[in-house]
């Protein structure tokens, strides 16, 4: 009997060692401290980097992680995709590295070396052909590099003068940078050029994009406006109102009829072509939130964003990570509905059953259609757009 005894005393001590163990290793976790994300072009991923080497991509309509790669030291900052979706690029000021993956398979494909800074901030952006690569690093001084990706060969182009910048973006066409500055906004004309020249076109910004068709530039810094300019000749076309503080990041939707912006705990949509403030969200980050980026999906009805939204809102969200990462539809309307049915669905019958559910709002139908339709016919992401646009028109 003490022999039964003592095994069984030696067993319990055992189960709570190895149970203390587990709580211990679960407390030890980190938090994601998620800095950016990006909706792949094909609209059926969402990568997101951050601190504690953070570097993961999301299913988004399986609601599934389906590459984590975190086996990195330090923060990622920076992540952009090639337009075709085939590669992803995430870049480091800790290591100074920019490192692209083949983002079917999962695997390294190159490692480039830029400039280090441990306080800094690398930015990366993919040019909309996919064929090159803007960095820069947010720091005292540091240039604007172009690299060329064609054929998965990776090397430097062309090279800035040292600055200080906050922000970049690729006009539609690949041909022109814009970048951000700390005297000033710039644009390099010519970025095929192997020493890169810029010319002033607008103040000082720290967000800034290029419209889709490539006519606007919209910038904010800290006084919580959105300046609206002449992409040519720098003029003010609008100024939109937002809150008061700094804007963190500044995003177009793929049509160019909204712009949306994070500035604090608030994100703010505006229809681009007025200026009218369509929403405004009350934006409740957790401890797995770093960063404040936004992102449109490729048919532009929903938007990616960190952090929690604490409105009326709430009920056309889809969550990723409790807390830490949601997608809204934001200021869901009738006409965008039509106009992303049209984008979507190219098959002339097919389209006009569609547009006709969505005219006498028999939207239930509408999307029991969507659903019923193959992949090979539409695209998945076209498909959750749609879906996503037409509940998002039932609720309150």
């Amino acid at each position: 009997m003490f022999s039964l005894i003592k095994r069984l005393t030696t067993i319990t001590f055992s189960v709570v060692l190895i149970a203390l163990q587990w709580t211990s290793a679960i407390k030890a976790q980190p938090t994601l401290q998620i800095v950016s994300i990006a909706w792949s072009p094909d609209g059926n991923k969402l990568a997101a980097v951050g601190q504690n080497g953070l570097f993961r991509v999301w299913d988004t309509a399986k609601n599934q992680v389906v590459m984590d790669a975190r086996n990195f030291t330090g923060t990622i900052q920076s992540v952009t995709w090639k337009p075709d979706s085939s590669r992803i690029a995430i870049a480091s000021s800790i290591d100074g590295t920019i490192r692209v993956w083949n983002a079917i398979t999962g695997q390294p494909i190159a490692v480039l070396q830029s400039e280090t800074d441990p306080q800094g901030r690398a930015i990366i952006a993919w040019s909309p052909d996919g064929k090159k690569i803007a960095s820069v690093l947010l720091t005292e001084s540091a240039p604007v590099k172009v690299w060329s990706t064609e054929q998965d060969q990776y090397h430097v182009v062309s090279t800035s003068s040292n600055a200080t910048f906050y922000a970049l973006a690729w006009n539609p066409d690949s041909t022109k940078l814009v970048v951000g500055g700390i005297v000033g906004t710039y644009i390099f004309d010519d970025v095929d050029k192997a020493h890169l020249t810029s010319r002033l076109i607008g103040p000082f910004a720290t967000s800034l994009a290029w419209s889709p068709d490539g006519k606007k530039l919209a910038l904010s810094a800290v006084d919580g406006q959105v300046h609206i300019l002449a992409a040519d000749t720098g003029q003010e076309l609008a100024t939109f109102r937002g809150k008061q503080g700094a804007t963190e990041a500044l995003v177009w939707s793929p049509d160019g009829n909204r712009l949306a912006a994070s500035m604090g705990n608030t994100i703010q949509v505006w229809n681009a072509n007025t200026g009218a403030a369509l929403e405004s969200y009350t934006r409740v980050k957790s401890t797995d939130v770093a960063g404040t980026s936004l992102g449109w999906s490729p048919q532009g009805g929903r938007l990616a964003y960190l952090g929690s939204i604490a409105s009326n809102a709430a009920n056309r969200t889809q969550t990723i990570i409790a807390g830490a990462m949601q997608i809204v539809v934001p200021s869901p309307d009738v006409n965008e509905l039509q106009a992303i049915t049209k984008r979507c669905v190219t098959q002339p019958s097919m389209q006009q059953g569609l547009l006709s559910r969505v005219s006498t709002l028999d939207l239930n139908e509408f999307v029991s259609q969507i659903k019923q339709i193959p992949q090979a016919q539409m695209p998945a992401a076209c498909a959750a757009d749609l879906v996503a646009v037409a509940e998002a028109l039932q609720k309150p």
